[in-house]
Parts: C-alpha cells; sequence; structure tokens
C-alpha cells in the first residue's frame, strides 16, 4: 500500500511527510448533526504517513497524546488536519470591520476563562470537602459565560477541559489549548469555511488548481468590497 497525504481543511493545501501541521478532532454538533464542532483542540506536530501525527507539543498531554510519539487521530475520533503556516496566519486575520485581529479578540476570552478556571478549582476543594454537591456531570455547573461556551459549547470539549482543570493540569497548556481552538472556530466563521473533517485528496500537490482557485476567489473579493464602497 503507498503512502498518502492529507489536506489543510482550511486551505486545501496539501500536507505532506514531514510538514508542519496541527489536527484537531471534529465531530457533528448534537443539536444539529450536519454541522460539525471541534471536540479536541488542535495538537501540533510534523505529518508522519499514513494519517499520523509526529506530536512535538506537550499540550497534547492535557489529552492523553504524548510528544515524541505518533498519535493516530483517526482512532479517536474524525481528525480536522490544518497546515501549520495557515494556522500561524488565522490569528492575524481582522475580522469583517477591521477593528481587531482574532489574536486580539482572543485576550478577552482569556481573561474570562482564567475566573472560569479559578471558579472551578474553588469549586473542587468545597466538592473534596464535602460542602458543596458534585454534579453528575462537570460541564452542568455552567463554569463559562456565554462567550466562552460559544467558543468550546457544552459537548464533549467542555467535559475535557473541566477534566483537566480538575485534575489540577498546567494552567498555560489549558489556556493554550482553548486558544487554539477559539482561532480555528472564530476563523472559519468569519472565513464562511465551516468546521470540517479534513478531506483526503488525490496522491498530488494540487497546488496548480489552488493558485488558479484563490486568485479568481481574491480578484472576486476586492471587486465585491470596491462594489460596496
Amino acid at each position: 500500500m503507498g503512502s498518502y497525504s492529507e489536506a489543510c481543511a482550511i486551505s486545501g493545501m496539501e500536507i505532506a511527510m514531514g510538514q508542519d501541521c496541527l489536527v484537531a478532532l471534529v465531530a457533528p454538533k448534537k443539536w444539529n448533526p450536519s454541522e460539525y464542532e471541534i471536540i479536541q483542540p488542535p495538537i501540533r506536530g510534523t505529518y508522519n504517513d499514513y494519517g499520523y501525527l509526529r506530536v512535538n507539543d506537550p499540550m497534547g498531554a492535557l489529552f492523553g497524546i504524548e510528544s515524541g510519539g505518533d498519535y493516530e487521530p483517526m482512532e479517536h475520533g474524525t481528525p480536522m488536519w490544518i497546515d501549520g503556516k495557515v494556522f500561524d496566519f488565522l490569528g492575524n486575520i481582522r475580522g469583517e470591520f477591521g477593528h481587531s485581529t482574532f489574536f486580539e479578540d482572543w485576550q478577552g476570552h482569556s481573561e474570562k476563562l482564567d475566573r472560569a478556571i479559578a471558579q472551578a478549582r474553588e469549586d473542587k476543594i468545597l466538592w473534596t470537602s464535602g460542602a458543596l454537591a458534585r454534579p453528575e456531570r462537570p460541564s452542568d455547573r455552567m463554569l463559562w459565560d456565554g462567550a466562552i461556551i460559544r467558543v468550546i459549547d457544552e459537548g464533549p470539549t467542555a467535559d475535557r477541559i473541566v477534566a483537566a482543570i480538575l485534575a489540577d493540569k498546567p494552567l498555560d497548556q489549558i489556556i493554550s489549548a482553548y486558544k487554539r481552538q477559539f482561532i480555528v472556530a472564530i476563523a472559519c466563521d468569519h472565513l464562511r469555511k465551516g468546521i470540517v473533517p479534513t478531506f483526503r485528496g488525490p496522491q498530488h500537490g494540487g497546488g496548480e488548481g489552488l493558485i488558479q482557485f484563490y486568485e479568481m476567489v481574491l480578484t472576486e473579493a476586492r471587486a465585491r468590497i470596491t462594489d460596496d464602497e
């Protein structure tokens, strides 16, 4: 059996052997199965053929993925692959009205998440002491205000971050994991891309077709902006 590449779910570019990339896990939304949501934030590494990620990301330990080893996301769910350079650029995009970049938008969410984590750890002490009845599902405690719930939702992802908080995992890794998820989610929304599983393309780079396609998109987008003005 021959080797195969993956494709970046946002740009369509090939992700080939040895290339810097990230992979998240996605699943159909509970209340709208025709749309997907991220259930595990993107983990970074290099593509190691046959759908494997060679992990070089300490953040993976939050979800039981050890750095330095090979991780096969398809064994754990539905993967969404993202090219490393594409991901790094996403946070620098300015929204429709150009007031702030997606990285800047994250700062307000980060402050809210800091407060939510502090509250969760305080609640953990109360749960441990017996002063507070622990709910069956930690996410039922509504640890996040509306903005954070909108980003990480209330499904499996929320359960995973609550578990990481209650296990006293490193705070900086928790924040960084959900920063990545936030950036991908908001970028997909603004780019009208949608959060989707990766489509495994034909066994060639696809660069020529992508250049022609995005040149057309660039020309048309600029023309529409001029028309709106």
